[in-house]
């Protein structure tokens, strides 16, 4: 799913207007169904200071402090701690402040002429959880620093397997092995301690029954506030 984006109106445009406009990419992190990943989101056309803005926001869209992002261009300095995800060995890290916002300069040397010249690009720098790239990025010339700020926003990637546990054990293993004592009991005991056994075993297995209920309840309940 590629990030929503806004040019200086406010209007809303796609991917491919950015293509045209900047010829910027975006690199999506790779992540297995589950894990933790920050996420490009918004890309916001801007002008005026010729400060790059990005914006780092949690699960629930409120912004993030203290998160290391990271900015590449050329002549950066190398990178000193790798982050997780190591797009570029080159870059300065810049910490967000309460507003989850973290601006860097830009100089001559981000004046594009053509989309697509951009030689600079952002990411989230956190040490444990991937981040996308936006990559080839840089003010426009002949703008008054008519650029691209960013938002990415930590989410989980769809997929994961929210199923709950089988309680004690795999249960499709417990009711064949119940049949089989079935039968040997069937055939070693008389017809009421039999049927005793039967009852005893029924029993057992409606108790199984009714703790995966609970947690079935207990995960959509969880999926439940999750959409909310």
């Amino acid at each position: 799913m590629e990030p929503k984006v806004f040019d200086l109106e406010g209007v809303e445009k796609d991917w491919e207007w950015v293509t045209k406009v900047y010829g910027s990419l975006h690199t999506r992190a790779e992540v297995s169904p589950g894990d933790k990943v920050y996420r490009l989101v918004e890309v916001i056309e801007r002008e005026g200071a010729s400060t790059e803005i990005v914006t780092v926001l949690d699960e629930a869209k409120d912004p993030l402090v203290g998160v290391s992002v990271a900015r590449y261009w050329p002549g950066a300095p190398e990178l000193v701690h790798k982050p997780a995800s190591p797009w570029k060995s080159k870059a300065v890290i810049g910490k967000t402040n309460d507003r989850g916002d973290v601006g860097f300069g830009m100089g001559r040397g981000d004046y594009i002429k053509k989309a697509g010249a951009g030689a600079s690009a952002v990411w989230v720098a956190d040490a444990d959880i991937p981040s996308d790239l936006a990559d080839k990025l840089g003010m426009i010339a002949g703008t008054n620093h008519r650029r691209l700020d960013f938002v990415f926003q930590l989410t989980e990637e769809p997929g994961g397997d929210h199923s709950p546990t089988t309680p004690d054990g795999d249960l499709t293993k417990r009711v064949a092995d119940l049949e089989a004592n079935l039968a040997q009991l069937a055939d070693n005991l008389p017809a009421e301690a039999t049927i005793q056994a039967l009852q005893d075993s029924l029993d057992s297995l409606h108790n199984q029954l009714t703790k995966i209920e609970t947690a079935l309840d207990t995960v959509r309940q969880a999926l439940g506030n999750i959409s909310e």
